[in-house]
């Protein structure tokens, strides 16, 4: 994989060199970001899984006790809507149930069935193995040092005012 260059001449000429530098880590981080993604869906397909999916399970998995869908969402970054299908076919599958909450009649948790532990119990060997090969090229001190730079990163992003075209 090549080493991030220099900002083109082009690109130089349409933005102040702090600008060209944002935009070359912004666009690194993108890639990066679709390069995980596509590697970590190869390893949950022959599970008949998405990566989605798969990250239902795992929130229910480590979970200490019932969530809802808008806590599995809030963890994910998942929005509600999404959620919704995603949940649907995890109980369709019989992977997940509903469990109604003591506290609250209207409301449900979910929690996986013995299907869907036995399921993730198989998968996380895969898994680990996949994460030591994205992060092969680090050093655990520096896979630390990134983790931490890309929570400053997060932390520190400001929403900007989106455009108005008149």
């Amino acid at each position: 994989m090549p080493t991030p260059s220099a900002p083109s001449e082009r690109v130089r000429k349409h933005l102040p060199p702090e600008g060209a530098l944002q935009a070359l880590v912004v666009r690194s981080i993108i890639q990066l970001s679709a390069d995980i993604q596509k590697r970590m869906e190869s390893f949950v397909r022959p599970f008949d899984l998405t990566g989605s999916r798969m990250g239902v399970l795992f929130v229910l998995f480590f979970s200490q006790q019932q969530l809802t869908p808008s806590e599995i969402g809030e963890r994910l970054f998942v929005t509600r809507g999404n959620m919704t299908g995603l949940i649907q076919g995890l109980v369709n599958d019989g992977l997940v149930q509903r469990v109604r909450r003591d506290n609250d009649r209207r409301a449900h948790g979910l929690a996986l069935t013995s299907q869907g532990r036995t399921l993730v119990k198989e998968y996380f060997p895969h898994h680990r193995r996949a994460l030591a090969s994205l992060l092969g090229g680090l050093t655990p001190t520096e896979s630390l040092e990134l983790a931490k730079l890309l929570q400053k990163l997060r932390a520190g992003m400001v929403s900007p005012q989106p455009p108005s075209r008149a």
